[in-house]
């Protein structure tokens, strides 16, 4: 699956406005855009944990895809996952969680921990 170029300008467009801002409290809300193809696409930078990983405080970077009509595809999912994820991922001990369900808002969530340098250890 290939993503159109105005589609994935959105995506680096909101991953970047929400990368900017400084984590909050409560269920991820985020910043939201419709793709051409019909997928609502969140992301939002927030506390907590996800899929039982990590600790309540920990800021982590959120991935909520759904569509009104079906399930996301395996290849529309692996496609916006790379974007989102490829910078915050550090390798295995920073794992990606991906839940999925009806009952959710979001029919794909995703989080992982973002790496935030500590000014103390300097």
């Amino acid at each position: 699956m290939t993503i159109e170029p105005h589609d994935r300008r959105q995506i680096e467009q909101l991953l970047s406005h929400v990368q900017g801002r400084q984590p909050g409290r409560g269920v991820p809300g985020g910043q939201m855009v419709v793709l051409s193809n019909g997928l609502q696409v969140t992301i939002a930078l927030e506390q907590g944990q996800h899929a039982g990983e990590g600790d309540a405080g920990e800021t982590r970077l959120w991935l909520g895809v759904s569509r009104a009509d079906r399930f996301p595809t395996f290849a529309e999912m692996q496609m916006i996952i790379a974007m989102v994820f490829s910078a915050s991922q550090r390798g295995a001990g920073n794992p990606l969680a991906i839940s999925t369900g009806l009952h959710m808002p979001n029919l794909v969530l995703c989080s992982s921990r973002i790496s935030r340098p500590d000014h103390r250890a300097a």
